[in-house]
């Protein structure tokens, strides 16, 4: 189905792939190139020619004719699981009477997440009661980041706790019902994570998700801190899901590189190798683990096709990145290389 610009976008890229110059006959010059794997368009113009290869293709198309990983029916399913989830939560809340405060069944839909807050800042009372490291000018940027992570991590936490304190106590009827609180419970009671957390940091899009994955990621910048304090931080794997701004982080690494090289930031290229023999030009490389590919595999140094039983996402293991000069060797030829998207998580 075709109903938006995207899909008019795709419709054409494939229409342009299947038939050009170089899968169909021009001429006397026969195609060069197959429509699919095993597919090739005769070279006549005869109808039976045509209808003849039809009758052969298979009942089911395979996903690679598209373009697409053996495993994408997998990454479909999941997809639509999580639409058919989503209407059944809006069927619910137009059923249970929509935005109007009931304290009875707010108190009772809202106990499990005011539950887990509450569990997980006993567990980890330091992020509420304890003092974030100073921060000092003259520290190189990547320490200077783990530094300003830790403190934006812990007033999240904080933020986060003062809201659900309201929220328990306007159950309790212990304090009034405020146009924020109302706005908070009610996108929690349609289990979506409300837009004042989005805006502190953009997480999973379910509640009980977000709050596990931040308040895990800042308890792990604690660790952060420490291998930063010891001179370890670039010597030992880092997990980019343990972080909230990743991003940032390569951009402090940048910064970092550019100063030891005496040279602009826009002067720098991105680089990254399996191998660290490979980094040689690199000043400063990051080792990263816990990244993620989709719809194949790494393995041996090289991409492999993913099977059809294969998860969605694979890890990639130990990797290195870094940045160098624009005008700096990259770790493989053109020839030898591919610019594919990587993944800190598997959401």
């Amino acid at each position: 189905r075709v109903d938006n610009e995207f899909d008019a976008r795709v419709l054409r890229t494939y229409l342009s792939n299947f038939f050009n110059n170089d899968t169909v006959t021009v001429g006397k010059k026969a195609p060069t190139k197959y429509l699919g794997r095993g597919i090739q368009l005769p070279q006549s113009s005869a109808h039976e020619d045509y209808t003849d290869l039809i009758s052969k293709l298979p009942d089911e198309d395979s996903p690679l004719l598209f373009q697409l990983p053996m495993n994408i029916d997998r990454a479909l399913q999941r997809t639509n699981s999580t639409n058919v989830i989503n209407q059944l939560k809006l069927l619910s809340v137009s059923i249970d009477g929509g935005s109007r405060f009931n304290r009875e069944k707010w108190a009772q839909e809202l106990s499990p997440i005011l539950a887990l807050w509450k569990r997980s800042m006993e567990l980890n009372a330091e992020l509420l009661n304890g003092k974030s490291a100073p921060i000092s000018d003259t520290l190189p940027p990547v320490d200077s980041f783990v530094y300003m992570e830790q403190e934006k991590g812990r007033s999240i936490v904080r933020a986060i706790n003062t809201q659900m304190m309201a929220l328990q106590k306007v159950i309790a009827g212990t304090q009034l019902l405020t146009a924020s609180i109302a706005t908070i419970g009610n996108a929690l009671l349609k289990e979506e994570v409300p837009m004042k957390w989005q805006e502190l940091w953009e997480g999973p899009e379910e509640p009980f998700s977000w709050i596990r994955n931040m308040v895990s990621r800042v308890v792990a910048l604690d660790g952060w801190i420490e291998r930063v304090k010891s001179g370890q931080l670039l010597k030992t794997p880092m997990d980019l899901a343990e972080l909230l701004r990743p991003e940032t982080f390569l951009n402090a690494l940048r910064q970092q590189t550019a100063r030891t090289l005496k040279i602009p930031v826009d002067q720098l290229k991105l680089i990254s190798s399996p191998d660290m023999k490979l980094m040689g030009q690199c000043p400063l490389m990051a080792p990263l683990s816990g990244l993620y590919l989709q719809g194949c595999s790494f393995e041996g140094g090289r991409l492999q096709e993913a099977s059809s039983e294969a998860p969605t996402v694979l890890n990639i293991g130990k990797f290195f990145v870094g940045w160098i000069a624009k005008d700096g060797q990259d770790p493989y030829p053109p020839s030898d290389s591919v610019a594919v998207p990587l993944y800190a998580t598997t959401t």
